[in-house]
């Protein structure tokens, strides 16, 4: 693969199409983990492609600035907030000495230090020894610059105000690290007094730590930062990006909506909102904890909730200058480490055998109501998601030029369905669907005033399939097909379809559009290539799905009409 010309156009040329190529700067390699970026451009077509590599360059040198803000904040550190920073390291280590930690720490000692043969006021002795020698320490790694003593407490406390993967090289590193000792050291000679029994020092922080107790007092009383509640926060966020949201989705970030409420609380101020209570957010929904069912959430439902949050903070950024330039969510979404095809499985010939001849239902024809008969074939044989079936009206049954279809789409009844626009296609039915199973005489017999082709599902939180979801859940755990949760679900019949095709030779584009996957990548065949017509998908799609699964007994079924 060869470079094209020394233009700055990060186009490189393969035997098919253009491809994208930007080298990762250096400092930046460490955190993304590549020294270049590659990405097809998926066009053979010069001009397009100079097009989209000029955007993709934009933006990625917008996220390389973004990353560099994140990562790098620490060089740009004012004296202000390393003051901030100090402040905390004092406050914290000052109600630890005071606390019952402190006490705790000291009494978990004394079994060490007996095991050695010293009494109570030896051991007390000894310990009043180590903070002298302590302070000695702390004053001889500040005059030689080394600060190694307390690289754990700065680092914590450095991570508790957002600031991680620091550079311990940097200017602002070192300053930091400066006023951390000279605090530590006077901390070291009031935790003596206070094992010494004596706690006076209390009285004198202000005079102690004027910066810390004195000035902060002072300016808290006359400038007391203010920022939008989380619940405020929210609403401006629903407000703003939420309108265009369907149903369904509505309720799904509604409950997203609620959860971050009920963690961070409802009238807690965003500014007092740093990158460890985010963290501690994210790793709850990871475990269950802070998850509305108590169950760990997916990947995806993690950083929808993490994403939500950060659009949040954003907005509010945007009419409070006060807040932090640095986002508490900013590097926290998690990474799905599974390849695209480990998500969720296919069904297996066993799998199916067990589905579709094994199962009582099936094979000694006991199901219960249409529907429960009718789904997984059609998805079997048509690879369309569960919602997009269940919510199928009569009229969706079509017949185009000569083939019997399925058409998806919500324009009839945008309140009673919901299909992505990308996603609107006419599906060809199998001939097994139609000439064997007689699916087109099955819809026929359905009274109009029904309406839809399953007119005993119920639409439950905007959705025709919930109730079956669950149904074809135990159904399938019935049949005796294991796997671990959202592994093999109705979806599953989608993988499946698709991976039979795939492996059978079946063409990139025709598969997509059957199935409803978004465009080729290309804006000229996106833009200007019309859909393929019924017939093309029936001899490049629908002839190939010949599985090795004999089906012949359903014909007899009492749902198919004879």
């Amino acid at each position: 693969m060869l470079p094209i010309g020394k233009s700055p156009s990060y186009l490189v040329r393969n035997r098919h199409s253009y491809c994208f190529r930007m080298n990762v700067p250096v400092d930046l390699q460490p955190f993304i983990g590549k020294k270049e970026l590659r990405y097809s451009l998926k066009t053979g077509y010069i001009g397009v492609a100079k097009h989209k590599s000029r955007y993709l360059a934009a933006q990625i040198r917008f996220l390389f600035n973004s990353f560099r803000e994140g990562y790098s904040a620490l060089k740009r550190l004012t004296d202000d907030q390393i003051r901030k920073i100090v402040n905390q390291y004092i406050q914290d280590r000052i109600k630890f000495i005071n606390g019952p930690g402190y006490i705790e720490d000291y009494q978990n000692s004394i079994p060490y230090y007996e095991s050695k043969g010293l009494d109570p006021i030896e051991i007390n002795e000894l310990r009043c020894g180590e903070l002298k020698s302590e302070a000695y320490h702390l004053s001889l790694e500040r005059v030689e610059g080394k600060f190694e003593i307390l690289n754990k407490p700065i680092k914590d406390v450095l991570r508790k105000n957002g600031f991680d993967n620091v550079d311990a090289s940097s200017k602002a590193y070192k300053n930091l690290c400066n006023e951390i000792y000279k605090a530590a050291i006077s901390l070291s000679s009031l935790e003596l007094k206070s094992l010494q029994g004596n706690f006076s020092w209390n009285n004198d922080l202000p005079t102690l730590f004027p910066e810390t107790f004195f000035k902060s007092q002072q300016q808290a009383e006359t400038n007391v930062q203010t920022s939008d509640t989380v619940k405020q926060a929210a609403e401006n966020y629903w407000n703003e990006y939420t309108g265009d949201l369907k149903p369904r989705s509505g309720i799904d970030y509604e409950g997203y909506k609620k959860q971050i409420i009920k963690f961070f609380g409802h009238d807690t101020q965003l500014h007092t909102i740093d990158w460890s209570q985010v963290k501690k957010f994210r790793d709850g929904l990871q475990s269950g904890e802070y998850s509305a069912s108590r169950k760990p959430l997916s990947v995806g439902r993690i950083n929808t909730h993490i994403e939500i949050f950060k659009k949040m903070y954003s907005l509010a950024q945007l009419k409070d200058r006060n807040l932090d330039r640095i986002n508490p969510a900013d590097g926290l979404r998690l990474k799905d480490k599974r390849r695209a095809d480990e998500k969720q499985d296919v069904f297996s010939i066993d799998d199916l055998t067990k589905i579709f001849i094994e199962s009582p239902e099936y094979g000694k024809d006991k199901h219960r109501n249409s529907h429960s008969f009718w789904l997984p074939i059609l998805g079997l044989f048509t690879g369309a998601r569960l919602e997009e079936l269940c919510q199928l009206f009569l009229t969706d049954v079509v017949q185009r030029d000569g083939v019997w279809c399925i058409d998806v789409n919500e324009t009839d009844a945008p309140d009673l369905k919901s299909v992505k626009s990308s996603e609107r296609r006419i599906v060809p039915l199998h001939p097994f669907l139609v000439n064997d199973l007689q699916f087109i005489d099955y819809v026929k017999s359905i009274p109009q005033k029904d309406v839809r082709v399953f007119p005993k599902l119920v639409r439950v939180k905007h959705r025709w399939g919930h109730g079956y979801s669950q149904s074809f859940t135990k159904f399938k755990i019935k049949c005796g097909i294991v796997a671990k949760p959202r592994k093999k679900t109705f979806h599953s019949f989608r993988h499946t379809l698709i991976n039979f095709l795939k492996q059978n030779g079946a063409r990139e584009e025709h598969v997509k559009e059957f199935v409803g996957h978004k465009g080729h990548g290309d804006i000229t065949w996106d833009l200007y290539g019309k859909r393929f017509e019924p017939q093309v998908l029936m001899n490049e799609v629908v002839s190939k799905l010949k599985y090795s699964l004999d089906l012949s007994h359903l014909k007899n079924s009492k749902w198919v009409l004879k």
